[in-house]
């Protein structure tokens, strides 16, 4: 199979979209025979955490103005690859185009379908929902409106949909077509587990929080939780610390910290430490959709996770396996917290299940086996 990859994502940093990004782009080079990545660049954000073994890199920068991007949001183009891509559509040279996420395919997938190339969307989550909790008021409407055409032409020309979730397959499948072609292909860490053991130290008080602070959704979900639920948290343990740790905190958010007693810790350098702390892991977030990359970090530190439900989507495993406690609502909360602080299971043993799940060779993994059903042994058989 000889694959092009289209991401609009920068694939330096260790957010939630790149890490995900990046787990894509290795999953289909491992599967294809050739494999082409056109990615955005610009000085500095070098791709990190690519197999750089089989793959021909393409870098993009985005050559509009200031005024000219402006101009194109409003009129429904978020890509700078709108009018740039003819000489890639060409089925001599590729059998797949895969779009990661409906942006980069906005205006180009039909180019590409109508010349018999067969597209591949990867949804990193239902858009609509993400841009409801996560855009400013002024940019919102107008996000809203293209993104539902961009989306849908995803969804229906492409020869088949990826999403990270039941749920998100469930609700692109509901709004824009019920008989579009989807797996779900969940996520996975792609690195080897480290030799690195996990202390089997007593499970203390101490809670943490992490993300990308300045973000809306984060943070329009993360300030009515320290009103509404850390007070509940400190009734079931009083002995409780909370510490929140991510990018780029408010001051709105540093505020209402210091006011209930919960510490920020502000963009910090290095993660491990904290992580390190942690006795337990909560993710408050209740809007947004996709997969909480994040909870993985809470996880792999061998912490059992609390999280809205709206971020456990995609943890089923996790669930059943009474190491991720989902709620919905404060007696949820209170109920499930209850729970978890109560299950004696070691940190190890959550790190061996984390590992045991994620991290495992790609061939190994459902997603890979799905995509070999429609690509094996070779593309041109479905031509």
């Amino acid at each position: 199979m000889k694959t092009l990859f289209v991401t609009s994502t920068y694939l330096k940093g260790d957010r939630g979209v790149i890490y995900a990004s990046r787990t894509h782009i290795n999953l289909f080079a491992e599967l294809s025979e050739e494999f082409t990545l056109i990615y955005p660049y610009k000085i500095g954000m070098e791709p990190e955490g690519i197999n750089t073994k089989n793959i021909n890199f393409i870098p993009f920068e985005d050559l509009r103005s200031k005024p000219k991007k402006i101009i194109d949001f409003l009129f429904g183009n978020k890509s700078r690859y709108v009018g740039r891509m003819q000489n890639f559509i060409n089925p001599q040279k590729y059998d797949v185009v895969v779009f990661d996420d409906s942006v980069p395919s906005s205006r180009i997938i039909k180019l590409f379908v109508n010349a018999g190339i067969k597209a591949i969307t990867i949804h990193h989550n239902y858009e609509i929902e993400f841009i409801k909790g996560d855009s400013n008021l002024l940019l919102k409407y107008p996000d809203l409106f293209w993104t539902y055409f961009q989306e849908k032409n995803a969804v229906t020309k492409s020869y088949l949909n990826l999403s990270l979730t039941k749920q998100d397959a469930f609700l692109l499948k509901k709004h824009y077509c019920d008989s579009a072609n989807f797996e779900v292909l969940g996520v996975f860490d792609y690195q080897r587990k480290s030799n690195n053991t996990i202390e089997n130290r007593e499970r203390g008080h101490n809670y943490l929080i992490t993300g990308g602070l300045g973000s809306k959704q984060n943070e329009d979900s993360l300030i009515p939780w320290l009103t509404n639920f850390f007070p509940i948290l400190r009734k079931i343990d009083p002995k409780s610390t909370l510490r929140i740790a991510g990018r780029s905190p408010s001051e709105r958010l540093k505020k209402k910290a210091e006011e209930v007693g919960a510490e920020i810790i502000d963009s910090p350098a290095d993660m491990k430490p904290i992580l390190d702390w942690g006795d337990y892991y909560i993710c408050p977030t209740d809007r947004g959709g996709g997969l909480k990359l994040r909870i993985l970090d809470g996880l792999k530190g061998g912490m059992p996770v609390i999280c809205h439900e709206v971020s456990a989507r995609g943890y089923d495993r996790f669930i059943e396996a009474n190491i991720v406690y989902s709620y919905s609502d404060k007696q949820t909360f209170e109920n499930e917290l209850r729970k978890m602080i109560s299950n004696p299971i070691s940190r190890p043993d959550i790190h061996n299940i984390y590992y045991n799940n994620f991290n495992k060779s790609i061939k190994n993994f459902p997603s890979h086996k799905a995509l070999q059903i429609h690509f094996n042994p070779s593309f041109s058989q479905y031509k």
